[in-house]
């Protein structure tokens, strides 16, 4: 996954076990908001960023996402972590299928 801060594009590498269930703890407890019908607070924005550094392994700051962010760049970029994931499980099931269509031949 790729996300510009400052001007500055970063990548955050492999999405090991323990940044996936701070990522999806944080997911889950938003999602039952907005089941209940509450929108993201402040709490909710805080967290999203204090993800985003960790998924990221700390190559900026909480303060770098605040000030350069908008609000809907902040959110977009966490939500974007369950698409980055599928994307890169489709691709491993292409190359499975690949291989798997080259050996019938």
């Amino acid at each position: 996954m790729k996300i510009t801060v400052k001007n500055k594009e970063y990548d955050s590498g492999k999405l090991v076990r323990s940044k996936y269930k701070d990522y999806s703890e944080l997911r889950d407890k938003i999602l039952s908001k907005q089941e209940d019908g509450k929108s993201y607070n402040e709490e909710d924005l805080d967290n999203m960023v204090s993800v985003l550094v960790k998924i990221f392994d700390n190559q900026f700051t909480e303060d770098d996402i605040n000030d350069d962010m908008d609000v809907a760049d902040i959110i977009f970029n966490f939500t974007s972590i369950d698409f980055s994931i599928m994307e890169k499980l489709d691709k491993k099931v292409e190359k499975v299928n690949e291989a798997f269509t080259k050996g019938k031949k």
